[in-house]
């Protein structure tokens, strides 16, 4: 499910936050969480951090003028598995 858009400047490194509270139990955390990018080898994402029911990763780099879907997939201890994405576009002010 595409959760959200932001906008970045090829230059900045932001972080984001993916927030799972609608969708996880009270009793569940989450125990891991892959971030990736399509397309690849452009932004870049790093320093991956879980407070649950939040996932946090950094974002660099990018292309001005082009879009990109971060997925952030989820699996909690409870063994569900959860995957949303966020769109990120970069560009110039």
């Amino acid at each position: 499910m595409i959760i959200g858009m932001a906008q970045k400047q090829p230059s900045e490194y932001l972080d984001y936050n993916v927030d799972f509270t609608e969708w996880m139990p009270e009793d569940d955390q989450i125990a891991s969480a892959v971030v990736t990018v399509s397309p690849e080898g452009e932004l870049t994402t790093d320093n991956v951090s879980i407070m649950t029911p939040i996932v946090k990763f950094w974002a660099a780099g990018g292309v001005t003028g082009k879009q990109y879907k971060v997925s952030v997939k989820i699996t909690t201890e409870g063994g569900r598995v959860k995957e949303d994405e966020l769109k990120i576009r970069v560009r110039e002010y």
